[in-house]
């Protein structure tokens, strides 16, 4: 029989939004704590340098200091190393607290221990620290030259990881190419800035000897296993919790310093440990993203068609690797994902270099390098365009993966692309635009001193990545997900997942199939995450997995659950179980409705009356299944932007916003339709507003709000959002990822949108006003080639 849905593809509302609007949630900060110590960390001010001297003394005489803690305080409990690298990475061994050298402005030094947070600051600020100063590397291009001054004294040079591919017959495909068109694209530096920023409680038990950590990690399993690691202890001697998350994007998934640090405090000081980021230390010390050099030579023909690409790579990956994803993750996803997204490109090569800089580490963010690929692969497509007069939306069409040639297998790493609908998102997008009737239009308002452009990127996202990526360079991080699901003898149902929520609506999500498949009210289904005691394994929240992965995971649960009860039930009804039908909190017989029994008199009959069952049926109702996925999942997209650049200021005017999606099947539009315009929102806020700058000596400029700008609700405009469902034969849901898509696509169009509204190349993700502003008076200069803002 096919069951029609009752609640998968309704837009329900999220069913923690009534506990989370009351003030009800439960955040790290908010965990009812008894005797606990708080640390503050003093913390350098130097980008490179040696310590010379690190007096404590004066902080430990304060009155309310309990305990200062150093380097060499900790050390000994580090009994194996932390990195964050992988094999072919250079090894960058780290310390909580910095050991005889700072490597970047933020780093911590020292930690005190005071009876609250504001009196930890103050004596954070007796810890008296000298510095011999050494050369700042800030440049990641010049901290790979010979001559540059090295992070780590071991090494000969600052380049953390070296890797050069190719495929095909690039040679032949530049042979026969009716041109080349050649750009260097650069990406600006920024962070996540969470709502919540992150936070730790430690609490180590003497008596079980056991430590429990209660962080707003994204992923508690890897955590567990870096912590045990870097302290020998056996992982099931260490408990990882995530409760309430507001927000995390990548950025709450590395294990830092700063939780290392109070993981050993807590166990030198046998009781719990707390700390609470605040602002300015998020913006100096999480991990922040992008910072790429894209240089690539793409050969065309004069149709239009991309026929190869050669590029170029360099990243900033920051002063050391933080575990356990490390610093390479943006560069090598740029490496891999430049012909990932959906393009028909077969003959590629490429070179990459991640190099170490006095910042802070790179890691990853939502969308990781893909908003800078999809920039620079759209960039590229608009220059084609403008070299062989074919229009700009007809050459991304013209490149773009065709129906027929599904599965497709990527150039690189074997990914094998599932069918989406590329050409049908792209045609549609423009559609609803007027692309047709656009040149008149801009010709128009051109006529009326305005400049207006439209941008287009379009392609396929990676996401719900497998063990392919990092399994396979033996970092502790998992492709599966796992989910337990029981029903308890009332009839009500408990779902656990390893996976984390980060404030997405995956309880929701995640209950409306159980619901579905269990013939349940959704009102009786409760999801947990998060919990290594309490969970199944699994990898947490990163690269749009959860629906996607933990969601085949719940349904495949369930799906052994649901067999379950109607084995129970038919033993009681003396029926067969494929004549029985489970929906609405009932099993009848299938034309019979009367002959029924409620779901609550199934489950006690499973748990108290076993005895009158068959010794082949398990006297419980229990399930669990384990999801191996593929290597990945892709969702398609395309954006198109219509601009207006303000002349005078170099300001950014949105006047329509169109986004055509495919993730495959949507289970709630209500929350994939949040996560495309909050994705969006960040992907504008990377773009115009949000940039992690520093000076020649590696000294931050924008260390509070009044320095690094996020948007607000004035800075977001109606963004239009249109969807096609193409299922993935690859889960069991049809589900692909959605929750970076929007970040992947948005910086792209509306660089392209700046470029098409100036005639210039827009080659550079930094576009403030004053750096349109700059563009628009190198465009004054005539100058109407190749501009970096």
């Amino acid at each position: 029989m096919t069951r029609p849905d009752k609640y998968v593809g309704k837009g329900i509302p999220m069913v923690t939004a009534g506990r989370f609007t009351r003030g009800m949630g439960r955040y790290v900060n908010d965990l009812p704590l008894v005797n606990v110590k708080h640390v503050a960390f003093a913390r350098s001010t130097e980008a490179h340098a040696r310590i010379t001297s690190l007096d404590v003394s004066a902080a430990a005489a304060h009155p309310g200091c309990i305990a200062v803690y150093t380097a060499d305080d900790l050390f000994p409990l580090l009994v194996n190393p932390y990195w964050g690298g992988w094999e072919g990475t250079a090894r960058a061994e780290g310390s909580p607290l910095a050991r005889n050298k700072v490597r970047w402005v933020g780093e911590p030094v020292a930690a005190i221990l005071a009876n609250s947070r504001y009196e930890a600051e103050d004596i954070a600020e007796l810890v008296d620290v000298s510095y011999e100063p050494l050369p700042a590397v800030t440049d990641p291009e010049k901290a790979l030259a010979p001559d540059s001054a090295v992070l780590y004294d071991e090494w000969d040079s600052n380049t953390y990881f070296h890797d050069e591919f190719e495929c095909g017959d690039l040679a032949g495909a530049f042979e026969r190419a009716d041109g080349v068109v050649k750009r260097r694209f650069t990406a600006a530096r920024h962070t996540g800035t969470p709502l919540e920023t992150r936070g730790i409680v430690a609490e180590y038990d003497s008596g079980l000897e056991s430590l429990t950590i209660q962080c707003n990690f994204q992923d508690v399993y890897l955590a567990r296993a870096i912590i045990a690691e870097v302290l020998d202890m056996p992982p099931s001697q260490v408990r990882v919790a995530s409760p309430d998350s507001g927000g995390g994007f990548g950025v709450k998934l590395p294990v830092y310093p700063e939780e290392l640090a109070v993981a050993c405090l807590s166990l030198k000081e046998r009781g719990p440990i707390k700390w609470i980021q605040d602002r300015q230390e998020d913006l100096i010390g999480t991990s922040q993203h992008r910072d790429l050099i894209i240089e690539a030579e793409a050969p065309y023909a004069t149709d239009g068609k991309m026929l190869g690409l050669k590029v170029r790579i360099v990243s900033d990956g920051g002063a050391y690797g933080v575990p356990a994803r490390g610093n390479t993750v943006e560069g090598m996803m740029a490496a891999e994902d430049l012909v990932a997204g959906g393009h028909d490109i077969k003959d590629y090569a490429y070179v990459l270099d991640v190099a170490m800089t006095n910042k802070p580490p790179t890691c990853v963010y939502r969308g990781v390098a893909q908003p800078v690929t999809v920039f620079a692969l759209d960039s590229l497509m608009d220059a084609i365009a403008e070299e062989t007069g074919v229009d700009r939306g007809e050459v991304r069409r013209r490149n773009l993966i065709k129906q027929d040639q599904f599965p497709y297998e990527t150039a690189t790493k074997g990914y094998v692309m599932e069918p989406g609908s590329y050409e049908e998102a792209l045609n549609k997008a423009l559609e609803l635009v007027g692309f047709d009737e656009w040149p008149e239009y801009q010709a128009k308002m051109r006529a009326e001193g305005r400049l207006f452009g439209l941008g287009i990127t379009c392609g396929a996202e990676a996401a719900a990545r497998g063990a392919t990526w990092y399994g396979k360079r033996g970092l502790p991080i998992s492709g599966q997900e796992g989910c337990q699901i029981k029903i308890d003898h009332t009839g009500r149902v408990y779902a656990a997942l390893g996976t984390t929520t980060q404030g997405q609506g995956l309880e929701t999500s995640l209950g409306q199939l159980i619901a579905d498949e269990l013939g349940v009210d959704i009102a009786d289904v409760r999801v947990t995450m998060g919990d290594t005691d309490r969970t199944p394994y699994g990898a947490g929240t990163w690269a749009s997995r959860c629906a996607t992965l933990g969601g085949s995971a719940a349904l495949r649960a369930s799906e052994e659950l649901r067999e379950k009860v109607l084995k129970v039930a038919a033993a009681r009804l003396e029926a067969n179980p494929d004549d029985l039908e489970l929906a609405d909190g009932h099993v009848s017989v299938k034309g019979a409705p009367s002959t029924a029994l409620t779901l609550r008199e199934v489950a006690r009959i499973a748990y108290f009356e076993a005895s009158d069952l068959p010794r082949d049926i398990e006297p419980t109702l229990e399930a669990v299944h384990h999801f191996d996925p593929p290597s990945a999942t892709f969702s398609n997209s395309t954006h198109v932007i219509i601009l207006e650049v303000d002349p005078g200021t170099g300001a950014i005017t949105f006047h329509r916003w169109v986004c055509v999606h495919d993730c495959g099947t949507v289970l709630n539009p209500l929350i994939v339709n949040g996560q495309l315009q909050g994705a969006m929102a960040q992907g504008l806020g990377g773009t115009i507003l949000e940039h992690s700058v520093y000076d020649e000596n590696g000294q931050p400029l924008a260390t509070t709000f009044m320095d690094y700008l996020v948007p607000t609700s004035l800075d977001v405009p109606e963004m239009e959002l249109h969807h096609f469902e193409t299922p993935s034969p690859f889960t069991g849901l049809g589900v692909k990822g959605v929750g970076e898509s929007g970040t992947v696509f948005a910086p792209g169009a509306i660089a392209t949108g700046v470029a098409d509204a100036l005639g210039v190349h827009v080659d550079r993700l930094e576009l403030s006003p004053s750096a349109v502003y700059d563009l628009l008076m190198r465009r004054g200069n005539g100058d109407a080639g190749s501009v970096s803002a």
